[in-house]
């Protein structure tokens, strides 16, 4: 059983004070779950609403004492989304340093948390050796951005720096509209860092005085721009493709 005082406790990690304060994340949807236990997360304790066969193989790697069954209304206590996936766990926020320089993401002022959630997603599928948020950015164990980034964001390497971080590398390039066409450019060295803006506000005048390439995607005239996770996207694989 678990008790009124625990469910409070869950519920409570909905805010980001209390899950800085007790680095715990409550991350829903099995497909999320199993992603971050395959990357060597290990849960601290699982919950689900209705036993599934699905659930097994997660259920299994867990001690017995860990697994609660909690009733409709508890489960939807401790989970944020309208339609829960009907299983949760409850991860520890366990910082990844970045050890690896060779290919890194800036994310300036990124405040969604999908596109931020994508961008990460994104960046780990393609072999990014970790991301670096500005301030302004939105919290990368937002369980919005968990999910998103199907798990990424808590098993890959997340810092936070201002943009004097930038100053370290040689090679700083900028996603910008206004820069070379990405499939023009021979050869980008690394090590380097990507620069994303925000959709809202683009990239900072301070961070893009610091960057020193501009790379843009080319596009016919009936669309303004890309969305952030796009573009993210486009520019991660392109830059793989000419580098490594």
């Amino acid at each position: 059983m678990i008790t009124l005082n625990r469910i409070k406790f869950l519920a409570s990690l909905h805010q980001k004070k209390f899950r800085i304060e007790h680095a715990q994340t409550v991350v829903e949807g099995l497909r999320v779950i199993r992603q971050m236990m395959d990357n060597g997360l290990t849960p601290e304790e699982l919950y689900f609403s209705q036993p599934k066969p699905e659930y097994n193989d997660i259920i299994d790697r867990i001690d017995a004492d860990r697994v609660f069954q909690l009733d409709t209304r508890d489960f939807s206590r401790i989970t944020e989304t309208r339609s829960p996936q009907g299983i949760a766990a409850l991860f520890p926020i366990v910082p990844k340093p970045l050890n690896e320089r060779n290919f890194l993401l800036y994310l300036d002022r990124v405040s969604d948390p999908g596109n931020m959630g994508a961008i990460m997603r994104t960046a780990a599928a393609a072999g990014v050796d970790g991301i670096v948020l500005s301030p302004e950015c939105c919290e990368a164990t937002n369980p919005k951005v968990v999910r998103a980034s199907l798990g990424a964001s808590m098993f890959m390497p997340v810092e936070i720096h201002d943009a004097k971080w930038l100053t370290g590398f040689e090679s700083v390039l900028a996603a910008d509209m206004n820069g070379e066409n990405i499939f023009e450019v021979e050869h980008l060295p690394c090590p380097l860092a990507l620069v994303i803006g925000s959709e809202a506000h683009g990239i900072s005048p301070e961070v893009l005085s610091l960057c020193t390439k501009r790379l843009s995607i080319p596009m016919t005239d009936h669309m303004e721009s890309l969305n952030a996770a796009v573009s993210s996207a486009i520019l991660i694989y392109e830059i793989r493709r000419k580098n490594f």
